[in-house]
């Protein structure tokens, strides 16, 4: 990774971010219904659950390898700028969880995480590039996320520049923690994905950009 991309990360941390720019809503589910349709889980046992004192959510066990799960609304696979954004939480600090935009397939895609790497505990956007290992670490910075916490996560995507944020007050302000210039992925699915901890996932919404 480069000086340029390194330096990435420290340009917005401390920034806060409003809300998404004027946008369409075009995609919604907040799982209060009691399913998952339209969703596709690749690895993992999906599924709804109702996590201790909380309404329905999206969750998955640590009981499978790296649980990764595709929203299908129609129209999915031509989103090109948008933001994708979503409620998270993990019961453990040694895996991580994230979310997922311009997935071409199951193994092409941007992501957004919460992990720990090294001892550290921190945010990566990274890059899938194929399966086999094909990752790519586009920017990164320390974060102090711990188990048991809600966080809002969002991932906007406009052109090449992809931003990552995150709120800890359900959404009403974003704290910005930086961004990158990439164009390997210009449209796609979104999804969500977690690793080695319990992870509940909520509120899952798509703001499209003229």
């Amino acid at each position: 990774m480069g000086a340029a991309s390194l330096c990435l990360f420290l340009a917005g941390a401390l920034a806060t971010a409003p809300a998404a720019q004027a946008a369409t809503l075009a995609f919604s589910d907040d799982f209060q219904d009691g399913n998952a349709n339209g969703w596709t889980a690749r690895t993992g046992p999906w599924q709804v659950c109702q996590p201790p004192g909380q309404d329905l959510a999206f969750c998955v066990s640590d009981s499978a390898a790296y649980p990764k799960t595709f929203a299908n609304p129609a129209g999915a696979g031509n989103w090109a700028d948008y933001s994708v954004e979503a409620t998270v939480e993990v019961t453990g600090i040694d895996g991580g969880i994230a979310i997922i935009g311009r997935a071409v397939d199951n193994n092409h895609f941007y992501m957004l995480q919460l992990k720990q790497y090294r001892r550290t505990h921190g945010w990566f956007i990274h890059r899938r590039d194929g399966a086999g290992g094909g990752w790519v670490d586009l920017a990164f910075g320390q974060y102090p996320w711990v188990a048991n916490q809600q966080y809002r996560l969002r991932l906007d995507m406009q052109g090449s520049l992809l931003t990552a944020a995150i709120s800890t007050d359900g959404g009403a302000t974003y704290t910005t923690l930086g961004s990158v210039h990439d164009s390997t992925y210009t449209h796609g699915r979104i999804g969500v994905r977690a690793w080695d901890t319990t992870a509940y996932v909520d509120d899952v919404k798509v703001y499209t950009t003229p």
